[in-house]
């Protein structure tokens, strides 16, 4: 079975930085008015684990930072789980990235049968350790 990606949008107008099971990912520009506010986005792959893959792919428990640089380095973290079975593993998901929040979300039925579904994640601040990853 082939597996399924999660899509990134940056829904802000700050360039961020990402870090993803402690691997970076490419920044995602802002939204603007030149394309409409259309978000900017990244496309990453799951992976079948059911824990943190140790990968930069969406396994089943995931750690995302995101860091906005433009702010003076704010960052942070994420716990985002995607349980293969809420989600199944060839399913597309996206992700939206706000500034205290992101949603993740379903936009077909899930593997309980269910139409999409959104679900919020609120993030923490970065440790000290997490934000050596940054330089």
């Amino acid at each position: 079975m082939a597996t399924g990606n999660v899509y990134i949008f940056n829904a802000t107008p700050n360039q961020i930085g990402l870090f993803l099971n402690q691997y970076p990912l490419n920044s995602i520009n802002g939204v603007a008015s030149t394309n409409a506010y259309a978000p900017n986005s990244q496309t990453v792959a799951r992976n079948p684990s059911p824990g943190n893959p140790g990968v930069a792919q969406f396994g089943g428990q995931n750690s995302l930072l995101v860091n906005f640089p433009s702010t003076g380095g704010q960052a942070l973290v994420y716990t985002i789980n995607i349980p293969s079975t809420t989600y199944n593993l060839s399913q597309d998901l996206q992700l939206y990235i706000f500034f205290d929040e992101v949603v993740l979300v379903s936009g077909t039925t899930d593997a309980t049968g269910q139409p999409g579904t959104s679900q919020s994640f609120e993030g923490a601040p970065a440790t000290k350790e997490e934000m050596k990853m940054l330089k």
